[in-house]
């Protein structure tokens, strides 16, 4: 659950993906005259111009502020990170609001992030957010009401997934592909969902599009490959490892190529997946690329290791060096 910003392009519209009845459709206003018109508010700052957002708040643009927040929350584009602050202007902006900001503040609380970590505080937010008619704070609700309450989590799920949050869709496919939240298994819906996701620019439902591929029968390896490519570039790391692992092994269409699933193992350690790391470290240790300056097999398990990967800590010895 990644800070976000959605309220500063455009603030969903119509019903909450929670489940809210949309409102009835309202008269079209008048078009605004040119004096109206030249007093409307400044359009918001993009992530990109941290001193426009800064400029912008100041000014009373409400949207700009939960932009400064994200970018003071997760050190965005060379902003220092300053939580309080963030926390602050999440909590000004959710008040007046703001769905986004609302769940913005949800995941500071969540992970603890200049906070001590509060998951009913976090829930209360998304579900402010989602009412309001935000529906990635649908998605956010939901996936932590999978388990307790999963009957109202999953109808989140698709509401959020129809509103075009594409993080719902993907946690909706995995959920019907798995069979878990008490709902049948369901291949040809989750696929449908994943596709919708992949499309959508969620990287990790590539990758798990991608394994549901090669385990239909028949096998669709071709398509998959297609798949893993778009979600490693979209930066998952587990989608580069499937990818890469089809080059090491020359799984057609994917040539065998011991270099290739190099670079796609260490793309994968980069982004944060123990997975990526520890197989560099094989490669490595069984010789089957070069070794990098400065790097080495152990370097790799290492890495992996401090990330919770089990098996990187079994390749390392009490010294914490590779046996």
């Amino acid at each position: 659950m990644r800070i976000r910003v959605a309220a500063v392009l455009v603030l969903a519209s119509g019903a909450a993906a929670c489940g809210t009845p949309p409102a009835p459709p309202k008269k079209p206003a008048p078009a605004p005259s040119a004096s109206a018109a030249a007093d409307a508010p400044a359009e918001p700052c993009t992530l990109r111009e941290p001193s426009e957002c800064k400029r912008l708040c100041g000014a009373g643009n409400g949207p700009s502020c939960t932009a400064l927040g994200v970018l003071l929350a997760d050190d965005g584009f060379g902003v220092p990170a300053e939580p309080a602050r963030a926390a602050t202007l999440f909590s000004t902006e959710c008040e007046r609001g703001d769905g986004s900001a609302c769940a913005n503040l949800g995941t500071m609380h969540l992970r603890g992030r200049g906070m001590p970590a509060d998951r009913g505080k976090a829930l209360g937010l998304y579900r402010k957010g989602c009412d309001i008619g935000v529906a990635e704070a649908c998605t956010d609700w939901a996936i932590l009401q999978l388990e307790g309450s999963p009957a109202k989590a999953v109808a989140a799920l698709r509401g959020a997934c129809e509103q075009k949050s594409w993080r719902a869709c993907h946690r909706l496919g995995v959920v019907l592909q798995l069979g878990g939240a008490g709902q049948a298994r369901d291949f040809v819906a989750a696929e449908g969902l994943l596709v919708k996701a992949c499309e959508g620019g969620v990287g990790a439902a590539c990758g798990d599009l991608g394994l549901l591929l090669t385990d239909k029968k028949p096998s669709q390896p071709a398509q998959a490959a297609l798949v893993f490519e778009r979600g490693c570039e979209l930066g998952s790391g587990d989608a580069c490892i499937s990818l890469g692992g089809m080059a090491l092994r020359g799984i057609s269409p994917v040539s065998q190529d011991a270099a290739l699933a190099y670079k796609l193992f260490a793309t994968a350690c980069d982004l944060g997946t123990p997975s990526g790391c520890f197989n560099v470290g094989l490669m490595y240790e069984r010789k089957l690329v070069p070794i990098a300056d400065g790097d080495s097999a152990a370097k790799r398990y290492r890495q992996a290791c401090e990330q919770g990967h089990e098996g990187a800590c079994g390749k390392l010895g009490a010294g914490g060096e590779s046996p």
